[in-house]
């Protein structure tokens, strides 16, 4: 779970704009892999919880954050802990199945989430680390009891997420 002043502390920095600021440097730093790392890994902390402010949490992110994180697994493909964090951000940003989090899914999906999860899995697949965090991602854009549900998982296949997985 998540504490209260934990919960608190991630509010803060969504209201200051960190949020705003950490995507800015993402962008900023197109071939930095540590600023993609940490990005991604910053992006799962924020959007991480199941308090009362993490649907908002998790909506900053992904209006802010989904371009920047595609963008950093695409071009760091060849650093397994970029794609590792990067499907993580993707797959708590998504997480969810509120008629909200339908839409950051389908958010998600149509910003290349799904094709840069199925790309980094294949890319690393002798690493356990990337396909479970690819998985989790895939089963997070992929279900909910809707059409996108549908439309995302003809995605995955068309991507070639069969294979990688």
């Amino acid at each position: 779970g998540l504490d209260p002043d934990d919960a608190r502390r991630k509010m803060m920095a969504v209201e200051a704009n960190c949020v705003g600021t950490l995507f800015a440097a993402m962008d900023s730093h197109p071939a930095h892999v540590g600023v993609h790392l940490f990005g991604c890994l910053a992006a799962t902390a924020i959007a991480q919880g199941t308090d009362t402010a993490a649907a908002e949490r998790k909506r900053v992110v992904l209006d802010l954050g989904i371009a920047p994180i595609v963008a950093a697994m695409g071009a760091s493909l060849s650093h397994a802990a970029v794609q590792r964090h990067g499907c993580a951000a993707i797959a708590t940003a998504t997480a969810g199945t509120t008629i909200p989090d339908v839409m950051r899914k389908r958010y998600a999906a149509n910003a290349g989430a799904v094709q840069a999860v199925v790309r980094a899995m294949d890319t690393h697949r002798a690493r356990a680390d990337v396909a479970a965090e690819g998985c989790r991602a895939l089963v997070s854009l992929c279900s909910d009891a809707t059409a996108m549900s549908v439309e995302h998982k003809q995605m995955a296949v068309d991507a070639g997420s069969l294979e990688a997985v």
